[in-house]
C-alpha cells in the first residue's frame, strides 16, 4: 500500500494484468438520488469489471462500515477495470465523496491513475433537480463535446453551478486537456434513491457508446423504489393526521 498526502492506494492486481486500450473513466459516487452510484454499480456487474485499486484517505468521513455478515471495514473508494468491452472502461465509485478540504487531492490522484492507463475521456454522473428539464442533461468544457452530445439529443446546461465531485473531477480533467463532461439524470422524487434517473443516464450511455448490456434489471429496482416511496408517503400522511388530531385535542376555546 502506498501513501501520499493522506491518500492511501492499495493495488489489487499486478499492473501488467490491467491491459486497457484507451479506456474511458466513468465516475459515480454517492450524491443526489444516488444516481451516479447506482449507474456505476450496475455497469460493474454487467461489464464483469474487476476491482483493481482501493483508495483510503484522511479526506473521507471517519466511518467504518459493517457488511451483511457483520464484518467491519474502513470507508473507501474503488476503481474497477472493464476490458472485455468496447470501449474499455475504468469505473470509479465508493462509499462517499471526499470532504471539501481534500476533494481536489483525491480527484487528482484518481486522474493520475487514469492517465497512467491512457484514459482519454472522463465522464461523471450525478443527479439534477429540475422542474421542466430533460431526463438527462450535460455540462461540457469544449464545443467539440457539446457537438458530440447534441448529436444524441442531450441538452446542455447553460448556466449555474455543478457542486461536489461531479463538477470538480470534470473541471480538473479539462485542466489537464482530457476530454471531459458530466451527465446528470433528472430526479423524479425526493427519495434518497432514484433508480428512474439512474436508468435514464444508463440508457444514454448505452446509446453514446453502443454498449451491449441489458438494462431490464433496472425495472425491478424502479418498482421496488416506487413501493418504498408509497409506503413512505402513507407513513408521512399518517404522522401528519395524528399530529393534527393531537393539536385539535389540545386546543381550548373561551
Amino acid at each position: 500500500m502506498s501513501c501520499t498526502n493522506g491518500i492511501f492506494l492499495r493495488k489489487l492486481q499486478p499492473e501488467q494484468k490491467i491491459k486497457l486500450n484507451k479506456p474511458i473513466l466513468l465516475m459515480g459516487l454517492p450524491g443526489m438520488g444516488m444516481v451516479g452510484k447506482m449507474t456505476i454499480a450496475y455497469l460493474i456487474e454487467e461489464l464483469l469489471a474487476e476491482e483493481v485499486v482501493r483508495i483510503y484517505s484522511s479526506f473521507f468521513p471517519s466511518i467504518s462500515f459493517l457488511d451483511k455478515g457483520g464484518l467491519g471495514r474502513l470507508t473507501r473508494c474503488e476503481i474497477y477495470a472493464a476490458n472485455d468491452t468496447k470501449p474499455n472502461f475504468l469505473l470509479f465509485t465508493g462509499d462517499c465523496q471526499p470532504l471539501s478540504c481534500g476533494m481536489v487531492q483525491v480527484m487528482s490522484t484518481v486522474l493520475d491513475i487514469a492517465q497512467e492507463n491512457d484514459v482519454d475521456t472522463v465522464i461523471t454522473i450525478g443527479g439534477l433537480r429540475s422542474q421542466n428539464g430533460p431526463d438527462v442533461a450535460a455540462f461540457v468544457f469544449s464545443e467539440e463535446d457539446a457537438t458530440f452530445l447534441e448529436q444524441y439529443e442531450v441538452e446542455m446546461l447553460s448556466s449555474g453551478q455543478v457542486t461536489g465531485a461531479v463538477g470538480v473531477m470534470t473541471a480538473l480533467a479539462a485542466e489537464r486537456d482530457i476530454k471531459s463532461f458530466g451527465l446528470l439524470g433528472k430526479l423524479y422524487s425526493d427519495a434518497p434513491v432514484d433508480p428512474i434517473a439512474a436508468q435514464n443516464v444508463l440508457k444514454k450511455l448505452v446509446e453514446l457508446y453502443k454498449l451491449d448490456i441489458q438494462i431490464d434489471k433496472f425495472e425491478d429496482m424502479i418498482e421496488e423504489a416506487q413501493e418504498k416511496e408509497t409506503i413512505r408517503e402513507k407513513l408521512v400522511e399518517s404522522i401528519r393526521e395524528k399530529t393534527d388530531e393531537e393539536e385539535r385535542s389540545s386546543c381550548y376555546f373561551v
